[in-house]
């Protein structure tokens, strides 16, 4: 590989992983001053070795599997931040506490600390579900750039299976998301999890940017509904101060983006 191809190929990676997003080939292309079709074969060859992930149905890339095997402190990192917020609220409310992030058309459990009640939500690390489905992964649609969103949403249109949206019902979910983006935090009854209750609540890393969400789930009979303000209101006090750590002193930044907290 020459030194140009090289240089080049570098600043695609740098550019996909410094955005933590998915990218069109024509939009990196102009954003990078390259070539589509120099761009199209960087891609096509980092891809081949996984450094590059190339989403089937919306056409975009992100960083690949190999890429990130690379750096494995970023996960370990916000787990290690997010950890003793976890703990806490688990033992606190009694109650299966989740970190999730987006990969992908994905959310998966990075990190899961479960109730010690005999009758508890249990997930294990690794979990996936579409990001179109349950209250964590519309949560972090909410946050995505429009565009984005709305390209995840597509996809999700014209595939079948559960959590799969329907191309009759973008525009109804669409509005779903503009509400809970208005909330700042997600409630699911029953989703992902049959006879169940959760409420996901974002963390921040930087201005808008969701990088995580932290979950609670528990039996719907374990709590009659009342009880579910004291949930948010202590989830989402838990959840401001990590964001707080991973992105500085953003605690009126963080509060401002959960304008359905004050009428809890």
């Amino acid at each position: 590989m020459s030194s140009g191809s090289l240089s080049k190929g570098l600043t695609v990676l740098v550019q996909l992983a410094q955005s933590q997003r998915d990218w069109g080939l024509t939009e990196l292309a102009n954003t990078l001053h390259l070539d589509k079709s120099t761009l199209h074969r960087i891609l096509d060859t980092m891809g081949r070795m996984e450094f590059v992930a190339k989403d089937s149905q919306s056409k975009r890339y992100r960083i690949g599997p190999r890429f990130r095997a690379l750096f494995p402190s970023t996960y370990e990192q916000l787990k290690q931040v997010a950890l003793p917020t976890i703990l806490a609220l688990s033992k606190s409310l009694g109650v299966t506490v989740a970190l999730r992030v987006r990969e992908g058309d994905q959310m998966v459990i990075i990190d899961r600390v479960e109730s010690e009640d005999l009758l508890r939500v249990s997930y294990p690390i690794g979990f996936k579900h579409p990001i179109s489905f349950g209250s964590s992964g519309k949560l972090f649609l909410a946050f995505l750039p429009r565009e984005e969103a709305q390209l995840v949403l597509e996809a999700a249109s014209t595939s079948g299976g559960n959590g799969r949206v329907k191309s009759t019902g973008i525009g109804r979910v669409w509005d779903e998301l503009r509400k809970i983006r208005k909330k700042g935090y997600a409630i699911g009854r029953g989703v992902v999890v049959k006879g169940t209750m959760s409420v996901a609540i974002p963390l921040f890393s930087s201005g808008e940017r969701v990088v995580a969400i932290i979950s609670l789930s528990w039996p719907i009979v374990k709590y009659p509904p009342s009880a579910l303000k004291n949930i948010l209101r202590k989830g989402i006090k838990a959840t401001e101060e990590v964001s707080k750590i991973l992105s500085g002193d953003l605690s009126k930044q963080v509060v401002s983006k959960c304008r359905g907290c004050a009428g809890l």
